[in-house]
């Protein structure tokens, strides 16, 4: 099955459960030993990407749909969040456009 890095962490450091490989490009930093599956099945390539989205019902106002993002946008540019991102194994990507927050690869 494929589950996020920061899902898995708890079980596979505790040994209760063992990551085979993760389907990112590169190996996640958070663990350094496990193969990628490109690495260990021998598919290059393979990656599988998640997406977190921040959804609000249909016809909410524009002002409280500015207001969210501009929230949002500020917390995800604090460095204290980036470091605890990061700790779970997720990475932000900024762009001038927006703002996503990206696995570093699901194992």
């Amino acid at each position: 099955m494929f589950l996020p890095v920061h899902t898995t962490l708890p079980t596979s450091r505790a040994a209760s459960c063992r990551a085979l490989s993760v389907a990112s490009r590169a190996r996640n930093p958070l663990l350094p030993d496990v193969p990628t599956i490109a690495e260990s099945a021998g598919i290059p390539g393979f990656e599988v990407d998640l997406w977190y989205a921040m959804l609000a019902p249909a016809k909410t106002p524009h002002e409280v749909i500015e207001k969210l993002n501009a929230e949002l946008r500020a917390i995800l540019g604090m460095e204290a969040m980036r470091v605890k991102l990061a700790a779970q194994g997720l990475q932000l990507e900024t762009s001038t456009r927006s703002r996503r927050l990206r696995s570093c690869g699901p194992t």
